[in-house]
């Protein structure tokens, strides 16, 4: 017979068809031409065992229970659990397959492998675009770990991982129901301190006499130093829902017992140095981190977590340096704290200075302040900036600061009162505030630093509420001050032309939409009309008439002659009526009447010839070409005695 051994905090290796090794050689101690049989040939398992201390010391109930994935060792998003009595682990008809649970939450199990279900099921694809590829993109979360029973915390911890992360879960039995509650993004660079995601487990050796403290071991695949035994500490605090108790003081709430920093990801695995140091709460002056991590990110954070709640009302960041393809935040910088483990939006938060959204935000820092709020944890919030979407940090502080002295900034006052019109309102706002910045919303939702900054007055043409705060430094936000508009426009219309303008060549035809917005409840049939066409020009719309809510534009067609130049065509010449007249006078004229008369001819012809020869200089003659000639088309739309009006510029080559 084949003896096995566990050891505590190794995933037990097995081969792909989950096959044991066992030897028959009596009376012998060594192995000797070992014989492999495959345990389920049926289906392609990747197991490895629930680890419950040294000779199953922990376990609940006398069963060994094995976890396996289908078709691969990683890149699952399934976990499939399986038991059979201790001893009896080579007998393939003593193993069970967890099949789901009944309504009270009870297992149910069937010999019959292809029965099986997940008792874990992740669908989550981390790092969807990537501009690299260190790592695959659209990468899932459940790989062959490690699962290992927490006794003093009562709680089954599975550690799984991806090409970048490690993804931690607990559960109350071996079936769940697991909840994740961890993922720590290393970043897909794997340098010296900032890798070591492969075969994710924690020894059931060394977990601490509280169960709080742990060392996950991981190594890296595949070549070099790949596959040492290598842990990191790993800390855990059960959730208390209890009330902060810290006071106001100017001490650094990073700094306090039990702070953890937290990120997106890091590039140079310094956020959490030896023993567990914070490198943006104290470290080293001049020390920087940044997540870039081949990703193109639409949001990254910075802050930290505790293992009890405190009061806060102010971060000070301190932003790391930039470079040409990043480090700095684009846009929507927020700060959220964690509530009942959620992470939550704080309103009414100011900054100081303004933050720039560009790379002249670095090395500068950034106050944020905001009304008293509580969590467990804190960050700072944003999307990244750059084509390679990161940003960088060399400091974060949190307070919790007396502002009782701080002034709040004036609530913003509106030109136009709030109330009903007949007609739009271009409604300014202005604050009393010194240095005070306006930030307003129109959508119902509540205005923030991240909202539409004020800076010249806002059209109001329907109705809607304008919300709006002011933000000062040296004061605390201002209350939000609010006006509702009610538009009751009359029954009309708008018409506009789109494009605007064009070019075309003579003879040659032009098309542009002439779109009407009615208002008020309009829909009544408007007609249309033009002028203002150059000469041989003319226009026409299809369809001839429109009627809202439907059909509310009409394609103009403006129609041009052969050539522009007709419209500043040369005079024929004079000399062929100067003969015309030579002839009459010989036949029908005397002498001296006949003479008189080209003499009349003779003096006008001078001035004349002068005229049309200054005007064939810039004519169309040979070797001359004609000048754009630009017309100002007017649309006129009418419907009985409404009538708008918008313009259509044509260019005629």
């Amino acid at each position: 017979s084949a003896r096995y051994t566990l050891y505590p905090g190794q995933p037990s290796t097995l081969v792909q068809s989950f096959s044991l090794m066992q030897t028959s050689v009596p009376g012998s101690t060594k192995s000797q031409n070992p014989r492999k049989t495959a345990l389920f040939p049926d289906s392609r398992q990747e197991p490895f065992f629930l680890d419950y201390g040294q000779d199953a010391s922990n376990s609940i109930d006398g069963y060994v229970y094995a976890y396996g994935l289908d078709n691969n060792w990683r890149s699952q998003n399934r976990l499939y659990l399986a038991r059979v009595p201790n001893g009896a682990i080579q007998t393939r008809a003593n193993w069970e397959f967890f099949t789901g649970t009944d309504g009270s939450g009870h297992p149910a199990w069937s010999s019959d492998i292809t029965q099986k279900a997940p008792v874990l099921r992740d669908d989550r694809l981390l790092y969807p675009v990537m501009f690299a590829s260190d790592c695959p993109s659209s990468n899932p979360v459940i790989a062959q770990g490690g699962v290992v029973y927490d006794a003093p915390l009562q709680r089954y911890i599975f550690t799984s991982w991806s090409c970048a992360t490690h993804e931690l879960y607990e559960a109350p039995n071996p079936w769940g129901p697991w909840r994740h509650f961890l993922s720590n993004d290393f970043g897909p660079l794997r340098l010296p301190h900032n890798r070591g995601q492969y075969g994710a487990s924690i020894p059931s050796k060394f977990i601490s006499t509280d169960g709080k403290t742990l060392y996950l071991q991981s190594n890296v695949c595949c070549s070099g130093d790949s596959y040492a035994f290598s842990l990191r500490r790993l800390y855990l605090d059960t959730y208390e829902a209890v009330s902060p108790s810290n006071s106001f003081s100017n001490s650094n709430l990073a700094l306090a017992s039990g702070t953890r920093a937290i990120s997106k990801s890091t590039h140079f695995g310094l956020l959490c140095a030896f023993n567990c140091s914070d490198q943006i709460g104290d470290g080293p002056q001049g020390a920087s981190e940044d997540d870039f991590d081949e990703e193109l990110k639409t949001v990254d954070w910075w802050g930290y977590t505790w293992p009890i709640p405190y009061s806060i009302n102010e971060i000070a960041f301190t932003a790391g340096p930039v470079f040409k393809d990043g480090g700095w935040y684009a846009r929507d910088l927020s700060v959220q704290v964690r509530q009942n483990s959620q992470w939550i939006n704080v309103t009414n938060v100011s900054v100081a200075p303004e933050y720039p959204y560009s790379n002249l935000a670095a090395n500068q820092t950034y106050v944020f302040n905001f009304p008293d709020t509580w969590g467990d944890g804190v960050r700072i919030t944003g999307t990244p900036g750059g084509t390679h979407h990161f940003t960088s940090i060399a400091y974060l502080g949190v307070y919790y600061v007396d502002q009782g002295n701080i002034p709040q900034a004036q609530p913003p006052a509106f030109s136009v009162p709030a109330g009903t019109y007949a007609t739009p309102q271009y409604v300014t706002l202005s604050d009393s505030t010194p240095g005070a910045r306006i930030y307003y919303t129109a959508n119902g939702k509540t205005p923030t630093p991240n909202s539409t900054r004020y800076t010249s007055a806002i059209t109001v043409s329907a109705t809607e509420t304008i919300q709006a705060i002011a933000l000062a430094t040296n004061f605390n936000p201002s209350t939000v001050a609010s006006a509702t508009y009610t538009i009751n426009l009359p029954p009309g219309f708008s018409v506009a032309a789109s494009p605007a303008s064009a070019a075309v060549n003579a003879g040659q035809s032009v098309t542009t939409s002439i779109v009407i917005t009615p208002t008020g409840g309009f829909t009544s049939a408007v007609s249309f009309s033009c002028s203002g066409l150059p000469s041989v020009a003319t226009c026409s719309f299809s369809p001839a008439t429109v009627t809202p809510p439907g059909t509310t534009s009409t394609t103009l067609t403006v129609t041009t002659g052969a050539s522009h130049s007709a419209l500043h065509r040369d005079s024929g010449p004079v000399f062929p009526a100067v003969a015309l007249a030579f002839a009459l006078c010989c036949l029908g004229f005397r002498k001296r009447s006949c003479l008189n008369v080209l003499l009349a001819l003779a003096i006008s012809v001078v001035p004349w010839s002068l005229l049309t020869g200054c005007g064939s200089g810039g004519g169309s003659g040979a070797g001359g070409t004609s000048p754009p000639v630009t017309s100002t088309i007017t649309v006129t739309a009418t419907s009985g005695s409404v009538q708008e009006t918008t313009t259509f510029m044509l260019t005629l080559k």
